[in-house]
């Protein structure tokens, strides 16, 4: 995805430059404040980005404030290790200020949102007693306008330090001021954290304990809250992490330290933060929507081994998971499925949705014969989100009977396939056809054909050799193009 240039914007940048002033310690890059004030007064939005060319999802990047002896007023501002530690993850940072905050995330239309630290004012009402003396500032408020469009746009977000307190704190948290013993330094080792098992930096970092540095005077009250969990503490018990209990979409998380200075020296966990949240924006990036809600089954063929014909369990070696990530003209064609499915008290289990293209390499690396995985990822509609492979089941999850399990699959065959043996699959494979009339079982047939009714219903189209699978009519045309993970 390329840098996105909106023809309200062409006229409005203002560049960020970076500049060290007498006395500090590195550069940072800087917006002066006139520039952007210029453009409010003439009723103009101003656009801040980085000179040059730079490609990737983009990520709206909220600024900070400085004031120096020799400026006349605040500047806006950002570390440059932030901006190094996106553009080395493959992200385009776009930069938001503090006035119109929701008018320029809609002129950017980003794929994802970074909140990051700093001295600002966030309201009383979210710490604990003694409360502070100030209330919500300019900063603050536009702090809690790119947490409402990431909540309602379905975006990753990434909160790092005061961005994390604004995570929590927004979702029921409470704060508390004068932390001790936390402001070491960006570029220090202060301590370790673990995180919890099964969170997402658990999945992110690992489940083994990592240093972290720290540079913080507020901090997260250690509690428990009804939307908010803490998921990593340091060794004094302080919140170092904190998710949602139900996030809108996978990638929601608040840490305490800054990653982005230790990402620079190549630590892993700070790195694989990074990694990870712009795989989340690229997904974004493409339009893919999780499906989830108890009308649907998510048990992805790849995720595992026990039923794939190909015994290799890609989506969890590239890191996708058990995850069903469709395009969001797809998952809204599927959403209308919901009604008829409580109504007769079925589910939908979803075996395959979206694959990446380095999964579709793999496997075609255990089946590369044509006839069953698409030759290139680009021939695949699953590599553009636009093709789910699905049966119905009952209230329990129990597949109803078909003419054959979703991608033929047996012991046997799987034994044979993974042995370069398929002559005997393909010829088995043929019971799979929406015209085969063999030796199936009258249910089974009657189930196939229930399922391709209620599909092309929806307005999805059917593979005429796989009555498991079904596509967008257009989906794999240009307008939907290959989605990199």
């Amino acid at each position: 995805m390329t840098t996105h240039r909106s023809q309200n914007s062409i006229n409005n940048v203002v560049y960020l430059q970076k500049i060290i002033y007498p006395g500090a310690t590195a550069e940072n890059y800087y917006v002066e404040a006139e520039k952007t004030e210029v453009l409010l007064k003439k009723g103009r939005l101003p656009d801040v980005r980085l000179a040059g060319k730079y490609s990737g999802p983009e990520v709206a990047v909220i600024l900070a404030q400085e004031k120096h002896p020799e400026r006349a007023e605040k500047d806006y501002c950002i570390h440059a290790y932030y901006v190094e530690a996106l553009l080395a993850a493959g992200l385009c940072p776009r930069f938001v200020i503090y006035d119109r905050v929701k008018e320029q995330l809609a002129q950017i239309r980003p794929s994802g949102i970074l909140l990051i630290g700093g001295c600002f004012d966030l309201p009383r009402d979210w710490y604990a007693s003694p409360k502070p003396s100030e209330d919500l500032d300019k900063r603050g408020v536009a702090y809690l306008e790119m947490l409402d469009y990431a909540q309602e746009n379905e975006l990753p977000l990434l909160g790092i330090c005061a961005g994390m307190q604004a995570l929590a704190g927004k979702f029921g948290a409470l704060l508390t001021k004068g932390i001790e013993g936390h402001s070491s330094g960006g570029d220090a080792d202060a301590h370790n954290v673990l995180p919890a098992p099964g969170s997402l930096l658990a999945e992110i970092a690992g489940n083994s304990e990592f240093m972290t540095n720290s540079k913080h005077r507020e901090a997260v009250v250690d509690k428990i809250y009804d939307r908010v969990k803490i998921t990593a503490k340091s060794t004094d018990g302080v919140a170092e992490a904190v998710e949602l209990k139900q996030p809108w979409t996978h990638f929601v998380l608040g840490v305490q330290w800054h990653p982005e200075f230790f990402a620079r020296k190549g630590d892993r966990p700070s790195l694989a933060i990074f990694e990870n949240f712009a795989r989340e924006c690229r997904l974004a990036a493409g339009k893919l929507k999780e499906l989830r809600g108890d009308r649907f089954v998510v048990d992805l063929m790849y995720a595992g081994t026990a039923h794939n014909i190909t015994g290799r369990a890609v989506y969890r070696e590239i890191g996708l998971g058990n995850r069903a990530l469709v395009h969001k003209d797809l998952y809204e064609k599927l959403l209308l499925l919901i009604p008829f499915l409580k109504e007769h008290h079925l589910k939908l289990k979803i075996f395959d949705a979206y694959r990446p293209p380095l999964a579709h390499k793999k496997l075609l690396e255990v089946i590369p014969r044509q006839g069953f995985f698409a030759q290139d990822p680009s021939s695949s509609p699953h590599c553009r989100g636009t093709a789910v492979d699905v049966a119905l089941c009952d209230e329990n999850g129990r597949e109803l009977p078909y003419p054959t399990a979703v991608d033929a699959y047996t012991p046997q065959y799987a034994k044979d396939v993974q042995a370069g043996k398929t002559d005997a699959f393909f010829e088995y494979l043929q019971k799979a056809r929406h015209d085969y009339q063999g030796d199936a079982s009258p249910e089974a047939l009657a189930n196939r054909d229930a399922l391709k009714r209620l599909m092309e219903h929806i307005g999805l189209t059917a593979l005429p050799h796989e009555w498991w699978h079904y596509e967008l009519p257009d989906g794999r045309s240009d307008k939907y193009p290959v989605i990199d993970f």
